[in-house]
């Protein structure tokens, strides 16, 4: 697998774990706003309820101090009953609410029309009377482009109600003289309902609050996770670069030499393109240490090594920075040269062979020598023709005597 493919796999991975990521987020908001809309119809029903209990707890109150005359019915004090009094205390209530709470008891069938349920209200009660045992209505509704939660909970006939609602002939005198049709209830009857309107923007705000909050969170979230990410891919490809590098240069570099190999050779020669260098000769030559094999068989393979590498050094040191050197195997060496003249290519491995046969080593006595073939190519030559005629050229070199530079001679062309 190249380089560009393992970078390509780990940004598919990183990619792909940003839209993991996103979608986790997006659930984490998703089912967070889903708890908090719960949390708000508990709040709802927790506030209404309070109020409701209050109101409920508040009738009672009066209709004890009623029923026990401790306040007197009597024309001026029956607007004090809590069926009247509620419609003024919910408008009072409406002025001093800030919030815009509207709670108020209403019926489906009232004496007095300002406590007559409106729609919203009516489904409640029809709610309360298709099952008694139901204690709470909770709904959301429109009413002029504003929502609202309808809270509701039943007005019960309980026996106090019964002392002025019961049997009109056991009802106090003002009630007989002031209602004529405010009889015959029934303990537990569905008779109204405490009516509490919150609207929905006391916590719509709270909720886009809250979720500002999310969004904001998840956006900065990801932008840490994504940098980070960044940051890894960063490294990792790096690090890649140096890994494919390092096993690239393992690949093409002879371990002894640290010339480049036959493996690099061949890659060279595959992709060389001799029309690449118009009106350019280039030059093939081919390297053989002399009686390597002597050096080797009287003082060891150690020894051969250093020779190896002493040479391999000096060939490297008196070649131009783009000319290709490479140990083509054993003792043999090939040295490929772009852009440059017979005669300068030969006037160079003549230096060459020259220095090399001065080099010391210990504990070699004689000294050390090359032998060299060389071939020059032009544009219309393939490259692997010229290195066949450089090994002939070498040839050539070690059969007259060694320690010297031997050129291809080309055929005239007819």
């Amino acid at each position: 697998m190249n380089k560009k493919n393992k970078n390509s796999i780990i940004l598919k991975i990183i990619i792909f774990s940003i839209l993991i990521l996103s979608a986790l987020f997006t659930l984490r908001i998703f089912i967070s706003s889903n708890d908090i809309q719960n949390n708000i119809i508990q709040n709802v029903k927790k506030e209404a309820r309070v109020v409701t209990n209050y109101i409920l707890a508040s009738r009672k109150a009066y209709q004890e101090e009623f029923l026990r005359n401790c306040i007197v019915l009597d024309d001026k004090s029956l607007k004090f009953l809590p069926a009247h009094i509620s419609k003024d205390i919910s408008k009072e209530f409406l002025k001093i609410d800030k919030d815009g709470y509207f709670i108020r008891s209403v019926s489906d069938r009232p004496r007095n029309p300002e406590n007559q349920a409106d729609e919203e209200e009516l489904k409640s009660i029809s709610y309360f009377k298709i099952d008694t045992t139901k204690r709470e209505y909770l709904e959301e509704y429109i009413s002029n482009g504003e929502k609202y939660y309808q809270y509701s909970a039943p007005l019960l006939i309980v026996p106090l109600c019964l002392s002025c609602h019961g049997d009109k002939q056991n009802a106090p005198e003002i009630i007989q003289r002031n209602y004529s049709d405010a009889y015959g209830y029934k303990l537990g009857e569905v008779r109204g309902i405490i009516s509490v309107k919150i609207p929905q923007k006391i916590y719509t705000k709270a909720i886009n609050k809250f979720i500002l909050k999310e969004v904001l969170f998840s956006i900065i979230s990801m932008i840490i996770i994504c940098f980070i990410l960044y940051i890894l891919y960063k490294k990792t490809s790096r690090e890649i670069i140096k890994i494919d590098e390092a096993a690239t240069k393992d690949a093409h570099t002879d371990a002894l030499t640290n010339l480049c190999n036959r493996h690099y050779l061949r890659n060279f020669i595959d992709s060389f393109n001799s029309s690449d260098i118009p009106d350019c000769s280039f030059a093939i030559a081919f390297i053989d240490i002399d009686n390597f094999k002597e050096v080797n068989d009287t003082y060891g393979h150690e020894v051969g090594d250093d020779v190896l590498q002493s040479i391999s050094k000096k060939l490297l040191d008196l070649t131009r920075p783009n000319d290709i050197v490479c140990r083509y195997g054993g003792e043999e060496f090939l040295i490929i040269m772009r852009k440059i003249s017979q005669d300068i290519a030969y006037d160079k491995m003549e230096m060459i062979r020259d220095v090399v046969s001065t080099l010391v080593h210990q504990p070699i006595d004689n000294k050390v020598t090359i032998s060299i073939g060389i071939s020059i190519g032009t544009e219309n030559d393939s490259i692997r023709e010229i290195i066949r005629e450089a090994d002939k050229a070498l040839y050539t070199a070690k059969n007259i005597g060694k320690n010297c530079v031997e050129i291809f001679q080309k055929k005239a062309k007819i």
